[in-house]
């Protein structure tokens, strides 16, 4: 579809608009549920509902203005951003008409809809630079509602990489850490494989090798890497990740079992934690390691 965000027909028009409201419908709700005039009452919970609130509101934006969006990225892939409204008397410069020109074009809205489609599937890679650009567009607009001063300062901060400048907001803490934030990251991804397979039936000790052969350590280090996760990511999400990948283990173990005796009726699952999924993981983990050594 070349224009992932368009309606196509009246049917399509008739199921998003029931879905705004729907939408809408659930942030009222959620309005209602959180008012502090409730006390301890409207408190329980608010930090989800917070965040429910949130999505809703992505949600909403991409149902009403996704077609945006996709013009925001389909220019940023072509390093170009918005072309800021010009006072009198600057409109008519060649300047400003061969920029506003570029950016007037449904070709934009068309590549980013494509785009962002094939990044669902894994099948683009993102040029720093080029994201970096796509970002600037999104928040220029600010479409999350952000506080003005956050948005200025995130724009400004992206904006400074450009020129080879580093403003504080994006510059890394410098706390001796020894494993950064994508090596941990792609380690909690090889203990959820661990979990995964565990729980369809495998050994710990057999899942740890198959892992460490992947990643090319050995299986006492994918041991101790659940610890050390625990430490610099906290308790809380490297628990929740692992129950992740176990419950995933599990739900595919039942249905293969449903399948074996022909009782499984439903649709065919994906399978999150693939051997391929191993590979590319372990890869891009290997890959870190070498530059970090370089």
């Amino acid at each position: 579809m070349d224009w992932p965000h368009r309606t196509a027909g009246p049917e399509f028009q008739k199921m998003k608009d029931k879905r705004v409201a729907e939408v809408l419908q659930t942030l009222r709700e959620l309005a209602e549920m959180t008012r502090p005039n409730g006390g301890d009452i409207t408190a329980k919970h608010k930090d989800r509902n917070a965040f429910a609130a949130l999505a809703c509101a992505g949600e909403l934006v991409e149902l009403l203005a996704g077609w945006a969006i996709d013009h925001a990225v389909g220019s940023g892939l072509n390093r170009l951003q918005w072309v800021p409204r010009q006072v009198q008397g600057e409109k008519a410069k060649s300047e400003y008409l061969v920029a506003k020109a570029k950016v007037d074009d449904h070709r934009h809205e068309r590549s980013g809809g494509a785009h962002s489609r094939m990044s669902l599937k894994g099948q683009v890679e993102f040029d720093p630079i080029v994201l970096r650009q796509i970002l600037i567009n999104l928040l220029v607009r600010n479409p999350g509602g952000f506080p003005h001063q956050f948005q200025k300062m995130i724009v400004e901060a992206l904006e400074a990489l450009n020129y080879g400048e580093t403003l504080p907001l994006l510059r890394p803490l410098n706390d001796g850490r020894k494993a950064k934030l994508l090596e941990l990251k792609l380690q909690l991804e090889g203990v959820q494989f661990v979990e995964y397979w565990h729980a369809m039936g495998v050994s710990k000790l057999d899942t740890r090798k198959k892992v460490g052969g992947a990643y090319g350590v050995s299986d006492t280090t994918v041991r101790l890497w659940k610890a050390r996760l625990i430490k610099e990511l906290g308790q809380i999400h490297v628990s929740g990740q692992i129950q992740f990948a176990k419950n995933a283990g599990a739900r595919a173990k039942e249905t293969g079992r449903k399948i074996a005796a022909g009782l499984y009726k439903g649709a065919t699952t994906v399978d999150l934690y693939s051997d391929e999924d191993l590979q590319r993981t372990a890869t891009t983990y290997k890959q870190l390691i070498r530059q970090k050594k370089a």
